[in-house]
């Protein structure tokens, strides 16, 4: 059975819609066109009509063929009767205003756009779920923790103690390494030699060239030095044969504290 709807007056120029398209139409004082329509056409007739009476004509024009370019039925010359007659059957019951369609449009509109809002509500109840099934477990594994912490509290205070002596111990030796050396080499003034070494690797220019061998003459001086009281240091000798060229390999910036320390014998020239 086909829906009713009711005709309604209108004395203006107003859009009407056939299929999906929107169409412009001119009526007098009178009834609203429909959006049903029957054309003739020169081999037969074609019909125009709202999607959802798309069955309804099917089943009483089986032969029909769908034209797409014109987005219409079309059916032979001897089906225009009966075309007509089911035409003004349709009309007479599916007679919807512009004003009537266009709430409907907007109704659906509504209801697709609420219907998207209630998918990602519903994302965002499941993702807040999960995350709320995983805090007992966290929670757990947090207090597990804890406790072995505590269980374990003295051991740590006692490590943090010995790494704290040890760490003293190391640095009282460096700084009896240095002292012992300076008379011979000094110590933080080959550091400061290898911070400008650093700065002119990888730069182009004579002066950066200069800097970089002036810099390098003086920790070549203390290897010397050392060498000639049967010492070697292995930042020192590292920073002697850095290649300007290849910061990517000798930079002195991977010269470790520890290599500053690092002393051995070596037969003295």
């Amino acid at each position: 059975m086909l829906p009713a709807y009711n005709k309604i007056s209108i004395n203006c120029k107003v859009f009407i819609y056939m299929n999906v398209e929107m169409i412009s139409a001119s009526v007098e004082t009178g009834l609203v066109e429909e959006r049903v329509a029957m054309i003739k056409l020169e081999k037969g007739f074609a019909a125009k009509f709202p999607f959802e009476l798309k069955d309804d004509f099917r089943l009483n024009f089986p032969s029909a063929q769908w034209n797409p370019k014109q987005k219409q039925w079309e059916v032979g010359p001897r089906t225009g009767k009966r075309l007509e007659q089911w035409v003004n059957v349709v009309k007479s019951n599916y007679s919807e205003s512009v004003e009537e369609y266009e709430s409907r449009l907007l109704s659906e509109n509504e209801l697709n756009k609420l219907l998207d809002k209630l998918k990602t509500l519903n994302k965002e109840i499941d993702a807040k779920t999960r995350l709320l099934k995983e805090v007992p477990e966290s929670r757990r594994e947090i207090e597990q923790a804890l406790c072995l912490l505590e269980g374990r509290k003295q051991a740590l205070a006692n490590l943090h103690e010995e790494m704290n002596i040890q760490a003293e111990s190391v640095k009282s030796e460096m700084n009896r390494i240095k002292e012992q050396l300076a008379p011979v080499v000094d110590i933080d003034q080959m550091k400061e030699c290898a911070k400008k070494m650093g700065y002119s690797m990888g730069l182009h220019g004579q002066h950066h060239k200069d800097a970089f061998n002036d810099a390098r003459a003086h920790i070549k001086e203390a290897q010397n030095r050392l060498r000639s009281a049967g010492l070697k240091l292995e930042a020192i000798d590292r920073l002697v044969d850095a290649n300007k060229n290849r910061p990517d390999r000798d930079h002195p910036k991977y010269i470790s504290e520890k290599m500053w320390f690092q002393l051995s014998e070596c037969n003295a020239s």
